[in-house]
């Protein structure tokens, strides 16, 4: 049975709605502090913690005292704190790592974006365009630093080489191309499993420039060949997969269209395409896919997409969806498409 709460509660719920974008920054703040990987021995006393991080002692303790309110940090008696379970993914060494995501999302340069949102809202176009008079990727070719930081982001909100083995079999393909493929990990993942496949990592030329390092000490890299090329001119023709991952999302429909018809271009009857993405759910999209969702909108002027998108989406750039695989309770899935 659901208990009705008064006007009281419901009140202080939305002023601490309200107030909680500021936690945000307080929660970089504790990153940038290391305060979670200072946690990851032990529970330490708030005097330890300022000492050790250089901090204002009665400043940090307000500060870490509003992050347990959300769940990060837990109080551990009398002015001392540990980690939470949501506090320990922001320690750098901890296996599935959220510092640095956290860290880029409070990035100024973002927050300057975010802050015109309502552009976005009364237009339909990206705030980021707004802001910088300049599409991201343009920005982000100027930036080097962050440009690195971005396809080190890429990699830890894609699907990992182990998982997308489990979910595919690659048996029957002898040349793929990772259209998009960023610095060629998941690629030289799937080359590895398959000692008899080449594979072709397609992407900008600046996207590249980290691959050459990466491809060069990965097993399988030895068969991993790098080919630069913008993927709504043109892509390489004759293999028998064309793998894109987390590609579409960043673009509207128009500039999707574009892409796909580059892929169809350079299929034959026996090529298949896989896309790799976060799949909507037709209804009550979790927390993690809407989020992202907005990122698109307001940063890319992209997209996540239901199946069905997805769908319309492949059928107006002429091809046929074959099968979507998507593991129960999971945002993202893979779609097989073929001519």
């Amino acid at each position: 049975m659901q208990v009705e709460k008064n006007d009281r509660e419901v009140a202080g719920e939305v002023v601490a709605f309200a107030i909680a974008g500021n936690l945000n920054r307080l929660l970089s703040i504790a990153v940038r502090l290391r305060i979670p990987d200072i946690l990851l021995d032990g529970p330490r006393s708030i005097t330890q913690l300022a000492q050790q991080t250089g901090a204002n002692e009665g400043a940090l303790y307000r500060i870490l005292r509003a992050l347990v309110s959300i769940g990060f940090f837990e109080e551990q008696g009398a002015r001392s704190f540990g980690n939470s379970e949501r506090s320990r993914l922001l320690c750098e060494e901890v296996e599935g790592s959220l510092r640095d995501f956290v860290l880029w999302e409070q990035a100024d340069w973002l927050n300057k974006a975010w802050t015109a949102c309502e552009h976005t809202v009364r237009t339909g176009r990206p705030s980021f365009n707004y802001v910088y008079r300049t599409d991201f990727w343009t920005w982000l070719a100027e930036h080097p630093h962050i440009r690195f930081q971005f396809h080190e982001l890429l990699k830890s909100s894609s699907l990992p080489p182990d998982r997308l083995l489990s979910m595919y079999d690659f048996s029957n393909v002898q040349k793929m191309v990772d259209v998009g493929g960023g610095d060629g990990t998941v690629l030289c993942g799937v080359l590895k499993a398959y000692p008899s496949m080449e594979g072709i990592l397609f992407d900008m030329p600046d996207a590249l420039v980290n691959a050459q390092h990466v491809v060069e000490v990965m097993e399988g890299g030895d068969r991993c060949h790098l080919q630069a090329g913008n993927f709504f001119e043109a892509i390489p023709a004759g293999a028998d997969l064309y793998f894109l991952q987390s590609v579409l999302h960043d673009w509207n429909d128009e500039d999707c269209l574009k892409i796909l018809r580059t892929c169809r271009n350079a299929m034959s009857s026996r090529s298949k395409l896989l896309l790799a993405e976060r799949i909507f759910p037709a209804e009550k999209a979790p927390m993690e896919a809407v989020c992202f969702d907005l990122w698109m909108l307001f940063i890319f002027g992209g997209k996540e997409r239901t199946a069905e998108e997805f769908r319309a989406l492949l059928e107006l750039a002429g091809l046929r969806v074959e099968r979507v695989i998507q593991p129960e309770a999971s945002v993202h899935g893979l779609i097989e498409c073929t001519l």
